[in-house]
Order: structure tokens, then sequence, then C-alpha cells
């Protein structure tokens, strides 16, 4: 049936719905795609904070002379208090080399992991520095 008295029938009906289908789709598709970015963007941006706040934390024990075990407990307390995983802290003379990991689930059932890296310490610092090195307000 001719709904409009006059023109001829198109051969083209429900095609409108076919269409609008697969707009919803490229839409959904590239929801999911952007909520993955940010959670990585994100997981990193954890990892990242909590790796360079808790090598600093630890750098400050080394500094003040506590020992490598309070440099240790310090980073990770700090990196637990930011929502990430303590993987390695290598404190070595008056120097911290820490490596964090946060994790996201942006999606259901896929979990992403970010690690990031932070050094911190004296400029000048190696694994044989002695109590003796000279404060950092002197260089």
């Amino acid at each position: 049936m001719n709904r409009w008295p006059g023109h001829a029938s198109l051969p083209d009906g429900g095609s409108g719905s076919v269409l609008a289908l697969g707009l919803v789709c490229v839409i959904a598709i590239a929801a999911s795609g952007a909520l993955m970015l940010g959670g990585a963007v994100l997981a990193k941006a954890r990892a990242q904070t909590a790796a360079d706040l808790s090598a600093l934390a630890c750098a400050q024990e080394l500094l003040d002379h506590r020992g490598e075990a309070a440099a240790l407990q310090a980073a990770r307390q700090m990196v637990q208090a930011h929502g990430a995983t303590l993987v390695s802290c290598a404190p070595a003379g008056l120097r911290c080399q820490v490596v964090a990991a946060s994790q996201t689930s942006p999606l259901a059932g896929r979990t992403m992991t970010a690690r990031a890296k932070a050094t911190a310490g004296h400029p000048r610092a190696t694994a044989s520095t002695s109590r003796n090195a000279a404060p950092l307000s002197n260089i």
C-alpha cells in the first residue's frame, strides 16, 4: 500500500531500523573502548602516584638513617594507602627505587594491571654511601 498518493512505493521499507541498530552497536563499542581506556589511565595514575610517594617515604627513612627495614615498611605503607601493590623496593645507600602496581576492572570480567617505577633519595648516593654523607641542604 502506498502511503503517499501520487508517489511511487520505495523498496527500502524498514532500512531505518537496521541503520539505527548499527549506530547503537557502534556507540556501544566506542563507549566500552572509552571505559577501558579511562580505566587504564586511572590505573597508571594510581600506580605512578603510589610509586612516587612510596619512593619518597623510603628515601626519607634512609636519609634519617632509620635503616632499610624501616624504609621498606614506609614504602609498603605508602603504596597500600594509595590503593596499589608494592612490586619491588630496592633501597641502596641513600636512594630508593620502587615499583608499584595498580589494578582496575573497567568492564566486568576484564582486569587490567598498570605498573610504575620511581626513584628518590640523595642525588649522589650509591650503595657504598656512608652515614657521614653530606645533608641535602649542603649540595
